[in-house]
Parts: C-alpha cells; sequence; structure tokens
C-alpha cells in the first residue's frame, strides 16, 4: 500500500511533502481553533463577573430565563464565522435556500469538494500538484457558491408563482370582516411551501410587537423577490393614505399575475437563444471527453506541455465570456 502511494505522489519527497503541508494545516488548524475558543471563553466569564459585581440583585444567567434564541453553534460554525470576510451575508443566501444549511456545513462541503477535485486531477487526469492544487481551490470557490445560487433561484420562484394565490387569501379573509393579521396567519396556515414559511415569519414577528410593514420588509430582505417588497410597499402606502385594503391587495395580485405571464412569454421567446448557448458552451467539453477517450495521448499534450497550458487558460477564458454575454443577451428584468 505504502509502495502504490509513493508512486502515485511521484516519489518519496512529494509524498513527504504532501504529508508534512497536510499535517501543519491541520496542526495550525486545531491550534488557533483552541486559543481562539479558550480567549473567548475567558472573555465571557470576566463579562458575567463584572455583571454580577456592578448590578446589584442581577441573578446569574443560569438562574434567570433568557428570551433570546438559544443558538447552539458548532466548531466548524464558530471557526469559520470568525476568520470569514463576510460570516452575516453568507448566512443570509444559505438562510434563502429554505435548508438548515449552516457556514460550518457549508465550509466542509467546500473542503471536500476542492479535495474530491484535486485528487482526481492529481491520480486520474495525471495533473502536476500545483495544476491539481489550483483547479481543487477554484471549484471549492465556485461550485457550493453556484449550487447556493441555484437552491436561492429555485426557492425565489415557487415563492412568485404562489404569492398571488397568497394574497387573494388575504382578500378573502379581509372581505369576510377579519384583521389584515389574522389574514397573514391564515396563509402562513394554508399556502403551500415556501409561502407558508415566510408568511409564518411574518406572523411570529408581529406577535412579539413588531409593526406590520417592518415585519413584511424583514421577510422581503430575507427572501430578496420584487414582489414580496411590493406588498412591503403596498401596505406602508395603504397605512399612510387609507383606503380599502382589500381591493388594493387585489389589485396588487392582478400585476403579479400579469408580470409572471410576462416573464413566461419572454423565457418562451428566449428558449431557441438559450438552447444554443448550451449546445455551443458544451461542445467544447463533449470533444475534449470524446478525444480523450479515444485518443489520450493526442490530448494531453495540452496537460503536459505548459504552452498547452496557455492554451487551455485562453480557451476557458473564451467560453465564459462568451456564455456570460450570451445570458444577458436573453436575461431581462421586468
Amino acid at each position: 500500500m505504502i509502495d502504490i502511494l509513493v508512486d502515485m505522489a511521484g516519489g518519496w519527497p512529494a509524498l513527504m511533502l504532501i504529508a508534512c503541508a497536510a499535517a501543519t494545516t491541520m496542526a495550525l488548524f486545531f491550534v488557533g481553533a483552541t486559543l481562539t475558543n479558550r480567549a473567548r471563553h475567558r472573555q465571557l466569564r470576566r463579562v458575567e463577573v463584572v455583571r454580577g459585581r456592578f448590578t446589584p440583585g442581577l441573578a446569574m444567567p443560569a438562574q434567570i430565563a433568557s428570551l433570546r434564541k438559544n443558538e447552539t453553534r458548532s466548531f466548524a460554525d464558530g471557526f469559520v464565522q470568525r476568520y470569514l470576510p463576510r460570516p452575516d451575508a453568507l448566512a443570509t443566501r444559505l438562510q434563502r435556500t429554505g435548508f438548515k444549511l449552516t457556514i460550518g456545513h457549508y465550509a466542509i462541503i467546500s473542503v471536500v469538494v476542492g479535495c474530491l477535485v484535486v485528487a482526481a486531477g492529481f491520480w486520474l487526469f495525471e495533473w502536476s500538484l500545483g495544476l491539481a492544487s489550483l483547479a481543487g481551490l477554484g471549484a471549492a470557490l465556485a461550485l457550493p457558491n453556484q449550487a447556493v445560487g441555484i437552491l436561492i433561484g429555485r426557492r425565489q420562484r415557487k415563492f412568485t408563482d404562489k404569492l398571488a394565490e397568497a394574497i387573494d387569501i388575504m382578500v378573502r379573509g379581509l372581505k369576510a370582516g377579519l384583521p389584515v393579521t389574522e389574514s397573514i396567519n391564515a396563509v402562513g396556515n394554508e399556502a403551500p411551501e415556501p409561502v407558508r414559511s415566510v408568511f409564518r415569519r411574518i406572523s411570529d414577528l408581529v406577535k412579539v410587537g413588531d409593526p406590520l410593514e417592518n415585519a413584511i420588509e424583514k421577510a422581503a430582505k430575507e427572501m430578496d423577490t420584487p414582489e414580496l417588497k411590493f406588498l412591503a410597499i403596498t401596505l406602508s402606502i395603504q397605512k399612510e393614505t387609507g383606503g380599502n385594503l382589500g381591493e388594493t391587495l387585489e389589485n396588487l395580485a392582478e400585476i403579479l399575475r400579469k408580470r409572471r405571464h410576462m416573464k413566461l412569454k419572454i423565457r418562451a421567446v428566449s428558449s431557441e437563444a438559450r438552447a444554443s448557448a448550451y449546445i455551443i458552451g458544451s461542445l467544447p467539453f463533449v470533444m475534449f471527453g470524446i478525444l480523450y477517450l479515444t485518443s489520450r495521448s493526442y490530448v494531453m499534450e495540452l496537460i503536459y506541455d505548459p504552452r498547452g497550458h496557455v492554451m487551455i487558460g485562453v480557451g476557458l477564458g473564451l467560453i465564459m465570456i462568451g456564455a456570460l454575454v450570451m445570458f444577458k443577451m436573453v436575461r431581462f428584468d421586468i
């Protein structure tokens, strides 16, 4: 087994270098995490001692009931959030997916994807260690982020498709004499996902004392869809000017339906251009796969020769530019 690993790594020096790099990285990771956790615990203990010393009659935290949400973070969550430049933005994006994904889960998935790409490039495609490491780093940064974007877009489309029906439920509740908060609660009980969870979030915020307009605005920021922002703006304007709220929401639901029909029409008209973009963009990779299976030595010159690296980089760059141009041409904002 050891001889196989030595042969795969390209000799004992390369294997020892890889092992030393991995061991050093793991050691620095655990030492940094341990020192960070100890410093944080010491700081929290000092804060609690000062609070109990200078606040007469204040009970210790273990003896009082806290109304804050009990957020239990794993070791990976705390470590990544401490060293990530913008953890709040990433946490918001993960929340928009509708799954219970944490920053720690995202970091672990990124590391696993990067390691798989490095292993596949180094052992399967026989790339150099530097090229395989660069490919693994790019995959770790791009692929999980792209997957999160796809999940967010899918959830936003489902929400937009069902929002007009949710507003109809609110209109029926208002016409039956229910207050607007009860109508929103009815949507949270009867509407399908993901509309149900969003309106339950709004209802919970209202129950704890948040104004309705602020609650819908917070939900709109979390979901990040213009349709929900339209609803927040409509309720804010109606509160300032007055009028028949049921009729206003009914007009909003009709506008959202027309907006959705226009999007579907644009998608149908641009379907030919999108299909052409998919075919043209996939042809280089399909041809590379066919040539790799039929004439491997001919194709692998691009990998072994430094000039082939330049050609691959230029080709991928041109493909990316062409795909972006085609994507912008068939995308219309309504």
